[in-house]
């Protein structure tokens, strides 16, 4: 999987970069999103958490659910760390209350939200604290990995908050939906559809690769039904969503600081002390 390699990549990059000794560098993040990423230990003692994310990631979601009573969103208790979020939440909650009717009824492919960007960021500096993330580690166009402390977030990464229905799994699309799926992809997009043992799927060309950059690029609806292209390596696998979903506030967030400079020394002065 490519966040498997990018997070191999990275620890391969901070053993590369620390040159103290009795460094002890630790991953635990994989697919679990809920664990820290990287820990850095000297003598037993931690250093550093760094959460790793690619150029294009998302973070920090929140899942919402309409309260019939009070005709308005409310955070749901099934929220990963619900009670910290509640806490920091509030005014990303209330403004898509005060705009009730542009978000009331959120497709898969989603809404972004117009709020203030520093609605999101101050939402982002909240939660990175409650996380306890003392840098990012990211990488930029040209595939540089870039270390970057977390006070400086707003300085490297750009965010685009989205209010989207988080359907509850998909499939692979079947023979019975494969032809108004196929008319739709060569209509919109140009690209012939291939089948393997696995599903159908899509190569997308060099050329088209930016349109499908973020996740909320790559669902689409034709009628009633949604799907979603699942990348896989090279390829994005065509699934058919499922129609059980609940609305999802998602931070997509993209490495976006063209300069050369990060905070990689300031990370390898920490190790010092």
């Amino acid at each position: 999987m490519p966040w498997k390699k990018f997070e191999e990549d990275a620890a391969n990059f901070l053993k590369s970069k620390i040159k103290e000794k009795d460094i002890i560098i630790e991953s635990f993040g994989g697919s679990d999103s809920t664990a820290k990423d990287i820990k850095i230990f000297k003598k037993d003692k931690l250093k550093a958490i760094i959460e790793i994310k690619e150029e294009n990631a998302q973070m920090a979601q929140l899942v919402v659910i309409f309260n019939q009573d009070k005709s308005k969103f409310v955070l749901s208790k099934k929220s990963i760390d619900y009670e910290e979020k509640l806490k920091i939440s509030s005014d990303i909650i209330k403004y898509i209350n005060n705009n009730f009717k542009e978000y009331k009824n959120p497709s898969q492919k989603g809404l972004k939200l117009k709020c203030n960007k520093e609605t999101s960021y101050n939402y982002l500096d909240k939660f990175n604290r409650i996380k306890k993330y003392d840098f990012f580690l990211s990488k930029n166009k040209k595939d540089e990995i870039k270390l970057v402390e977390v006070k400086n977030f707003k300085k490297y990464f750009d965010i685009v908050p989205i209010i989207r229905r988080k359907k509850s799994g998909s499939a692979h699309l079947n023979s019975k939906d494969y032809k108004k799926v196929e008319i739709y992809i060569q209509k919109i997009t140009g690209i012939k559809i291939i089948k393997d043992k696995k599903g159908y799927f899509l190569t997308i060309p060099d050329k088209q690769r930016n349109n499908f950059q973020r996740k909320s690029d790559r669902y689409f609806v034709i009628g009633e039904d949604e799907y979603y292209l699942s990348p896989k390596d090279n390829i994005h696998y065509i699934k058919k969503c499922s129609k059980t979903n609940n609305p999802n506030i998602i931070f997509e967030i993209r490495f976006s600081n063209t300069k050369k400079d990060d905070d990689l020394d300031i990370f390898l002065n920490s190790l010092k002390n």
